[in-house]
Protein backbone atom coordinates (compact mmCIF):
# COMPACT_ATOMS: atom_id res chain seq x y z
CA UNK A 1 0.00 0.00 0.00
CA UNK A 2 2.84 2.39 1.07
CA UNK A 3 4.04 1.75 -2.78
CA UNK A 4 1.17 2.64 -4.00
CA UNK A 5 0.58 6.07 -2.66
CA UNK A 6 4.09 6.59 -3.23
CA UNK A 7 3.92 5.92 -6.80
CA UNK A 8 0.07 7.73 -7.63
CA UNK A 9 2.03 10.70 -5.93
CA UNK A 10 -0.96 11.99 -3.08
CA UNK A 11 1.14 14.47 -2.39
CA UNK A 12 0.38 16.95 1.24
CA UNK A 13 1.76 19.80 0.97
CA UNK A 14 1.67 23.08 3.77
CA UNK A 15 -1.35 24.66 2.31
CA UNK A 16 -2.68 22.66 -0.55
CA UNK A 17 -4.88 19.91 -1.34
CA UNK A 18 -3.77 17.71 -4.38
CA UNK A 19 -5.37 14.42 -5.04
CA UNK A 20 -5.10 12.48 -7.76
CA UNK A 21 -7.58 9.70 -8.70
CA UNK A 22 -5.92 6.65 -8.74
CA UNK A 23 -6.38 4.63 -12.00
CA UNK A 24 -7.06 1.34 -13.00
CA UNK A 25 -6.25 -0.68 -15.84
CA UNK A 26 -9.71 -1.73 -17.35
CA UNK A 27 -9.79 -4.94 -19.77
CA UNK A 28 -10.85 -3.92 -23.35
CA UNK A 29 -12.73 -6.02 -25.55
CA UNK A 30 -11.94 -5.88 -28.93
CA UNK A 31 -10.18 -2.80 -29.12
CA UNK A 32 -13.46 -0.67 -27.60
CA UNK A 33 -13.12 1.14 -24.71
CA UNK A 34 -16.16 1.59 -22.50
CA UNK A 35 -17.32 4.38 -24.27
CA UNK A 36 -17.59 2.11 -27.18
CA UNK A 37 -18.78 -0.72 -25.34
CA UNK A 38 -21.88 1.62 -24.04
CA UNK A 39 -22.57 2.62 -27.60
CA UNK A 40 -22.61 -1.56 -28.55
CA UNK A 41 -24.60 -2.35 -25.83
CA UNK A 42 -27.28 0.34 -27.46
CA UNK A 43 -27.03 -1.14 -30.49
CA UNK A 44 -27.52 -4.75 -29.41
CA UNK A 45 -30.44 -3.45 -27.25
CA UNK A 46 -31.99 -1.82 -30.24
CA UNK A 47 -31.46 -4.96 -32.36
CA UNK A 48 -33.27 -7.39 -29.39
CA UNK A 49 -36.02 -5.35 -28.13
CA UNK A 50 -37.06 -3.99 -31.17
CA UNK A 51 -39.09 -7.16 -32.64
CA UNK A 52 -41.17 -7.00 -29.14
CA UNK A 53 -41.87 -3.41 -29.92
CA UNK A 54 -43.32 -4.31 -33.33
CA UNK A 55 -45.66 -7.13 -32.07
CA UNK A 56 -46.41 -5.24 -29.34
CA UNK A 57 -47.81 -2.87 -32.19
CA UNK A 58 -48.97 -5.78 -34.81
CA UNK A 59 -51.91 -7.03 -32.69
CA UNK A 60 -53.03 -3.21 -32.60
CA UNK A 61 -53.08 -2.33 -36.38
CA UNK A 62 -54.68 -5.86 -36.98
CA UNK A 63 -57.58 -4.99 -34.85
CA UNK A 64 -58.18 -1.64 -36.32
CA UNK A 65 -58.56 -3.11 -39.53
CA UNK A 66 -60.50 -5.66 -38.22
CA UNK A 67 -62.79 -3.38 -36.73
CA UNK A 68 -63.22 -1.26 -39.48
CA UNK A 69 -63.59 -3.90 -42.10
CA UNK A 70 -66.40 -5.46 -39.92
CA UNK A 71 -67.88 -2.06 -40.05
CA UNK A 72 -68.08 -2.11 -43.53
CA UNK A 73 -69.64 -4.80 -44.41
CA UNK A 74 -72.27 -4.01 -41.38
CA UNK A 75 -72.57 -1.02 -43.33
CA UNK A 76 -72.81 -2.88 -46.85
CA UNK A 77 -75.60 -5.35 -45.36
CA UNK A 78 -77.60 -2.84 -43.90
CA UNK A 79 -78.15 -0.95 -47.11
CA UNK A 80 -78.76 -3.79 -48.75
CA UNK A 81 -81.46 -4.91 -46.49
CA UNK A 82 -83.11 -1.67 -47.07
CA UNK A 83 -83.18 -2.02 -51.07
CA UNK A 84 -86.14 -3.40 -52.48
CA UNK A 85 -87.11 -4.24 -55.56
CA UNK A 86 -90.61 -4.11 -57.38
CA UNK A 87 -92.31 -4.86 -60.55
CA UNK A 88 -94.04 -1.30 -62.00
CA UNK A 89 -97.16 -1.33 -63.06
CA UNK A 90 -98.15 -3.85 -60.34
CA UNK A 91 -100.76 -5.76 -62.09
CA UNK A 92 -99.31 -8.41 -65.02
CA UNK A 93 -98.55 -6.41 -67.94
CA UNK A 94 -95.94 -7.32 -70.85
CA UNK A 95 -94.47 -3.87 -70.37
CA UNK A 96 -93.00 -3.05 -67.24
CA UNK A 97 -90.33 -1.17 -65.18
CA UNK A 98 -87.92 -3.30 -62.67
CA UNK A 99 -87.13 -0.80 -59.91
CA UNK A 100 -85.31 -1.06 -57.00
CA UNK A 101 -85.43 1.51 -54.07
CA UNK A 102 -84.00 2.85 -51.06
CA UNK A 103 -86.95 2.02 -48.27
CA UNK A 104 -85.56 4.29 -45.87
CA UNK A 105 -85.51 7.34 -48.54
CA UNK A 106 -88.99 6.36 -50.70
CA UNK A 107 -92.07 4.59 -50.16
CA UNK A 108 -93.02 1.91 -52.19
CA UNK A 109 -96.53 3.79 -52.79
CA UNK A 110 -93.86 7.10 -53.73
CA UNK A 111 -92.24 4.97 -56.24
CA UNK A 112 -95.27 3.61 -58.09
CA UNK A 113 -96.62 7.70 -58.11
CA UNK A 114 -93.09 8.75 -59.44
CA UNK A 115 -92.66 6.12 -62.17
CA UNK A 116 -95.71 7.01 -64.13
CA UNK A 117 -94.30 9.91 -65.30
CA UNK A 118 -91.33 7.63 -67.10
CA UNK A 119 -90.76 7.79 -70.55
CA UNK A 120 -93.09 4.55 -71.18
CA UNK A 121 -95.04 4.66 -67.88
CA UNK A 122 -98.66 5.26 -67.10
CA UNK A 123 -98.85 8.49 -69.21
CA UNK A 124 -97.59 7.35 -72.14
CA UNK A 125 -100.25 5.52 -73.36
CA UNK A 126 -102.36 6.47 -76.62
CA UNK A 127 -104.93 5.35 -79.59
CA UNK A 128 -103.85 2.21 -81.16
CA UNK A 129 -104.96 1.95 -84.70
CA UNK A 130 -106.96 -1.28 -85.48
CA UNK A 131 -107.99 -0.42 -88.68
CA UNK A 132 -109.99 1.24 -91.64
CA UNK A 133 -113.51 0.23 -90.96
CA UNK A 134 -116.81 1.40 -88.96
CA UNK A 135 -115.99 -1.62 -86.16
CA UNK A 136 -112.14 -0.64 -86.10
CA UNK A 137 -113.86 3.43 -85.23
CA UNK A 138 -115.95 2.01 -82.47
CA UNK A 139 -112.56 0.02 -80.62
CA UNK A 140 -110.42 3.13 -81.02
CA UNK A 141 -113.27 5.68 -79.54
CA UNK A 142 -112.74 3.35 -76.69
CA UNK A 143 -109.06 3.94 -76.33
CA UNK A 144 -110.00 7.78 -77.30
CA UNK A 145 -111.74 8.07 -74.07
CA UNK A 146 -109.18 6.03 -72.31
CA UNK A 147 -106.89 8.48 -73.06
CA UNK A 148 -108.83 11.58 -72.72
CA UNK A 149 -109.24 10.50 -68.92
CA UNK A 150 -105.90 10.27 -68.81
CA UNK A 151 -104.86 13.28 -69.53
CA UNK A 152 -107.72 14.99 -67.21
CA UNK A 153 -105.39 13.22 -65.00
CA UNK A 154 -101.96 14.23 -65.16
CA UNK A 155 -103.71 17.73 -65.23
CA UNK A 156 -105.09 17.13 -61.71
CA UNK A 157 -101.48 15.55 -60.61
CA UNK A 158 -99.69 16.50 -57.64
CA UNK A 159 -95.59 16.15 -58.22
CA UNK A 160 -92.16 17.39 -57.24
CA UNK A 161 -91.06 20.45 -59.08
CA UNK A 162 -88.08 18.58 -60.29
CA UNK A 163 -91.04 16.99 -62.81
CA UNK A 164 -92.14 19.98 -64.11
CA UNK A 165 -90.48 19.39 -67.43
CA UNK A 166 -91.21 15.80 -67.45
CA UNK A 167 -94.91 16.54 -66.91
CA UNK A 168 -94.95 18.94 -69.43
CA UNK A 169 -93.58 16.82 -72.14
CA UNK A 170 -95.97 13.87 -71.84
CA UNK A 171 -98.92 16.88 -71.38
CA UNK A 172 -97.78 17.58 -74.62
CA UNK A 173 -97.43 13.94 -75.81
CA UNK A 174 -101.04 13.39 -74.92
CA UNK A 175 -102.65 16.09 -76.74
CA UNK A 176 -100.79 14.45 -79.57
CA UNK A 177 -102.20 10.97 -79.23
CA UNK A 178 -105.59 12.66 -78.65
CA UNK A 179 -105.29 14.82 -82.20
CA UNK A 180 -103.83 11.87 -83.36
CA UNK A 181 -106.89 9.39 -82.18
CA UNK A 182 -109.43 11.72 -83.36
CA UNK A 183 -107.94 11.57 -87.14
CA UNK A 184 -107.66 7.89 -87.62
CA UNK A 185 -111.37 7.32 -85.93
CA UNK A 186 -112.21 9.92 -88.60
CA UNK A 187 -109.88 8.27 -91.49
CA UNK A 188 -111.83 5.23 -90.23
CA UNK A 189 -115.44 6.31 -90.66
CA UNK A 190 -115.17 8.43 -93.46
CA UNK A 191 -111.80 7.97 -95.68
CA UNK A 192 -110.90 11.45 -95.26
CA UNK A 193 -107.57 13.18 -93.81
CA UNK A 194 -105.88 16.27 -92.76
CA UNK A 195 -103.32 17.91 -94.95
CA UNK A 196 -101.85 19.60 -91.86
CA UNK A 197 -99.83 17.80 -88.63
CA UNK A 198 -101.33 18.52 -84.81
CA UNK A 199 -99.97 22.04 -84.76
CA UNK A 200 -101.51 23.40 -87.85
CA UNK A 201 -98.20 23.14 -90.07
CA UNK A 202 -98.77 21.52 -93.70
CA UNK A 203 -97.19 18.07 -93.49
CA UNK A 204 -97.51 14.49 -94.92
CA UNK A 205 -100.19 15.96 -97.41
CA UNK A 206 -98.73 13.41 -100.88
CA UNK A 207 -99.54 10.39 -97.48
CA UNK A 208 -102.69 11.80 -96.70
CA UNK A 209 -103.90 11.73 -100.21
CA UNK A 210 -102.55 8.13 -100.76
CA UNK A 211 -104.10 6.98 -98.20
CA UNK A 212 -107.51 8.23 -98.90
CA UNK A 213 -107.10 7.08 -101.99
CA UNK A 214 -106.40 3.35 -101.42
CA UNK A 215 -109.49 3.55 -98.31
CA UNK A 216 -111.98 4.52 -101.44
CA UNK A 217 -110.32 0.60 -102.99
CA UNK A 218 -110.73 -1.41 -99.64
CA UNK A 219 -107.13 -0.96 -98.49
CA UNK A 220 -105.56 -0.29 -94.92
CA UNK A 221 -101.86 0.08 -95.16
CA UNK A 222 -100.74 3.80 -96.31
CA UNK A 223 -102.71 5.17 -92.86
CA UNK A 224 -100.05 3.89 -90.55
CA UNK A 225 -97.11 5.72 -93.03
CA UNK A 226 -99.36 8.47 -92.28
CA UNK A 227 -98.75 7.96 -88.52
CA UNK A 228 -95.40 7.68 -88.41
CA UNK A 229 -95.06 11.02 -90.87
CA UNK A 230 -97.46 13.00 -88.67
CA UNK A 231 -94.90 11.86 -85.32
CA UNK A 232 -91.76 12.74 -87.34
CA UNK A 233 -93.23 16.10 -88.54
CA UNK A 234 -94.18 17.03 -84.93
CA UNK A 235 -91.25 16.21 -82.83
CA UNK A 236 -89.11 19.17 -83.14
CA UNK A 237 -92.49 20.96 -81.64
CA UNK A 238 -92.50 18.21 -79.01
CA UNK A 239 -88.96 17.89 -77.98
CA UNK A 240 -87.71 14.76 -77.03
CA UNK A 241 -88.70 12.86 -73.28
CA UNK A 242 -86.16 15.01 -70.42
CA UNK A 243 -84.90 11.66 -69.48
CA UNK A 244 -81.45 13.26 -67.88
CA UNK A 245 -84.07 14.97 -65.71
CA UNK A 246 -86.18 12.64 -64.68
CA UNK A 247 -83.57 10.38 -63.67
CA UNK A 248 -81.42 12.74 -61.65
CA UNK A 249 -84.67 13.25 -59.62
CA UNK A 250 -85.01 9.32 -59.50
CA UNK A 251 -81.10 9.03 -58.16
CA UNK A 252 -82.02 12.05 -55.77
CA UNK A 253 -84.69 9.69 -54.45
CA UNK A 254 -82.43 6.51 -54.46
CA UNK A 255 -84.71 5.03 -57.01
CA UNK A 256 -82.54 2.91 -60.09
CA UNK A 257 -84.43 1.43 -62.87
CA UNK A 258 -82.74 -2.05 -63.36
CA UNK A 259 -84.81 -3.08 -66.14
CA UNK A 260 -87.67 -2.10 -68.93
CA UNK A 261 -89.31 -4.76 -70.95
CA UNK A 262 -91.19 -3.57 -73.62
CA UNK A 263 -93.39 -5.58 -76.34
CA UNK A 264 -91.11 -7.20 -78.55
CA UNK A 265 -87.83 -7.07 -76.13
Amino acid sequence: MKEFFNSHACLRQPGIVTSVRPTFDYPQRSGLSVLGRTVTQRRESKRLFAPIARDTKRPYNRNVKFALLTIALATAQLLAAQRVVIRLPLDETEQYYLVSFDQSRASAKDVERWMKFAEYGYYSAGVSLSGCDKSAATRMRKDLESTRRMSDQLDSETYPPQLSPVVAYLRGQLRLQLWLGAQEIRFAETGALPKSNAYGMPACRATAERASHERANGGCSVIGSWTDCILRSSASRLGRYPNPQFKAFLNEKGIRILKWEGIGD
